[in-house]
């Protein structure tokens, strides 16, 4: 798809979002919508999801406008700390994943601490104790599950002489040097 073709695509639908983007929606915007990602099969890619959810769990803050603009460069900057621009197809969504449920734990432990800055009751301190302790679970398995996924991608080779047999595994320098355990 040459440049222009794919520029017309996206803003038809960004329009197409839009005029979607509400309890009853034309069926005809619906229609064209769902044409445009029969037509360009890829883009899904452009319409995320997990970053829309990032971006509503911010908006719906109780802060100021400069605060939500401190909490979307801290996700984006997650994003990139984690190698979402480098990261494959499968690693991509689970740096979506891991960032969107560390934005969740700050918004929990932000809350936790104007909450228990003051007396509070045992169910209250109970409620937010129960809490943080998920959103530090979630991020926690959030950032297991991209450890694992990143182990995985590590070259295997098999080799067989003979009789004998010999697993190697390694992880590949930046050089393209592999550094091979047995």
């Amino acid at each position: 798809m040459d440049k222009e073709k794919a520029a017309e695509l996206a803003e038809r639908t960004h329009y197409l979002l839009q005029a979607t983007n509400k309890k009853k929606p034309k069926p005809e915007d619906l229609a064209a919508l769902e044409k445009c990602f029969d037509d360009c099969p890829e883009l899904w890619r452009v319409a995320n999801l997990a970053h829309t959810a990032a971006m509503i769990a911010i908006s719906q803050v109780q802060a100021t406008e400069g605060t939500r603009v401190v909490m979307r460069e801290n996700y984006e900057g997650q994003r990139r700390a984690l190698g979402y621009a480098t990261a494959s197809p499968l690693e991509k969504p689970l740096i979506e994943h891991a960032a969107l449920c560390w934005v969740r734990l700050q918004l929990i432990e932000q809350a936790y601490s104007n909450v228990t800055a003051g007396s509070i009751s045992l169910a209250v301190a109970d409620y937010w104790e129960r809490r943080l302790s998920a959103a530090q679970r979630r991020y926690l398995r959030a950032c297991e599950t991209l450890a694992r996924v990143r182990r995985l991608r590590l070259p295997a080779l098999q080799v067989n002489i003979g009789q004998e047999q010999t697993n190697i595994a390694g992880t590949l320098a930046p050089g393209g040097q592999g550094k091979a355990a047995r």
